[in-house]
């Protein structure tokens, strides 16, 4: 039987099934083939795990999994976290699911030849991920917020243009002419979400530039940040997701797992290729996306300016073969996380690989 690299001439596998109070822990020799299957209460968990001495266990990244993973790394013990999906594939009968049940599908998944498994982050890279996850909370809250303020503004014909430019342009004129609504209570909950409005978005910034302090001294988030388009927060979010991106064998496995790679379904030698699959880490998705139009943007003017980069010239031969604006900002996002991989794996700034031969000219032709 093949099975994966981690698990070869491993005589013991642990697979758990984590949750809140109780755990579901499988203990496997694989010499004997004797199989133990118990639930462990939270309280006796890691007690019941050091009695079985270092080993290999596999978990589900979920919740509290990274944690888990630091934990017994510590002591000792090879700790491999597979995606919940992947892990689904594996359950023996659909219909029917509990804790045991789980616990055998970690295992089978884990055992597999071509498995892929989940980075286990430090605590730094925790510590940033996390900080990410509140910003993001942040803004969303407050785009709710200003969507609630212009929807009640709108019922006494108070408008304003979209964007979050436009709104906070119009939000003195918008907080004054709310003030002339004659209903007491109405005018007191408007005041309040305006002022939940600042609140938000003072939250945001602080958490920026907490993330921004965070990684000022990070070497591979400098180094991601030499790389056009690319800001503090995008560098920062990528490495505290792959690190040095070492557990990608190409800049196209990274591109996939972030899920702007089209989706495929071939059938009888016949490839057809539809949309991105818009797998992996949405927020990373939109922040890539972000950096793809910065560079799209500018292509023309950096490329007069003498000051182009190859990147800029991929965007601009896009644009001259009439490609849609959307795909082409998926192209490019593709193309920039590609480049990070590179540089990330190699540790080396960005380099310019434009062809000195091809004159401005005929950059020009393409703008």
């Amino acid at each position: 039987m093949i099975i994966n690299k981690v698990a070869q001439n491993v005589e013991t596998i642990i697979a758990v099934d984590t949750a809140k109070n109780s755990f579901q822990v499988l203990v496997v020799n694989q010499k004997t083939g004797k199989k133990k299957n118990v639930k462990v209460q939270r309280s006796k968990f890691v007690d019941h795990i050091l009695k079985q001495g270092p080993c290999l266990i596999f978990m589900e990244s979920c919740s509290a999994s990274q944690y888990w993973a630091r934990l017994f790394e510590s002591h000792g013990f090879t700790v491999k976290l597979i995606a919940a999906q992947h892990v689904k594939a594996f359950l023996r009968n659909k219909r029917v699911k509990n804790d045991e049940r789980d616990a055998e599908a970690i295992y089978t998944c884990g055992i597999q030849p071509d498995t892929k498994f989940v980075r286990i982050k430090t605590e730094e890279e925790q510590t940033v991920a996390l900080l990410h996850t509140l910003r993001k909370a942040a803004v969303s809250e407050r785009v709710e917020i200003s969507n609630r303020i212009r929807g009640i503004l709108a019922e006494f014909g108070i408008i304003t243009a979209k964007g979050k430019g436009n709104f906070n342009n119009d939000i003195q004129e918008l907080f004054e002419q709310s003030e002339q609504i004659h209903n007491v209570n109405l005018k007191n909950s408007i005041t309040r979400l305006f002022e939940d409005y600042h609140r938000m978005e003072e939250r945001e910034k602080e958490l920026s530039e907490q993330i921004n302090l965070l990684n000022k001294d990070n070497e591979l988030v400098q180094l991601a940040m030499t790389c056009p388009g690319v800001g503090e927060l995008t560098a920062s979010a990528l490495v505290a997701e792959v690190g040095d991106a070492s557990q990608f064998k190409s800049g196209r496995e990274m591109a996939a797992w972030t899920g702007v790679v089209p989706s495929q379904h071939s059938t009888g030698g016949r490839s057809t290729l539809g949309s991105i699959t818009k797998t992996g880490n949405k927020y990373l998705r939109a922040l890539l996306a972000q950096c793809a139009n910065a560079v799209i943007s500018t292509a023309g003017y950096r490329v007069e300016k003498e000051c182009d980069t190859h990147l800029d010239r991929f965007a601009l031969r896009l644009k001259a073969q009439g490609k849609p604006a959307k795909k082409i900002m998926i192209a490019v996002a593709n193309k920039i996380l590609r480049i990070l991989w590179s540089m990330l794996t190699e540790r080396k700034p960005f380099e310019n690989k434009v062809n000195q031969l091809e004159s401005v000219s005929d950059a020009m032709k393409l703008c």
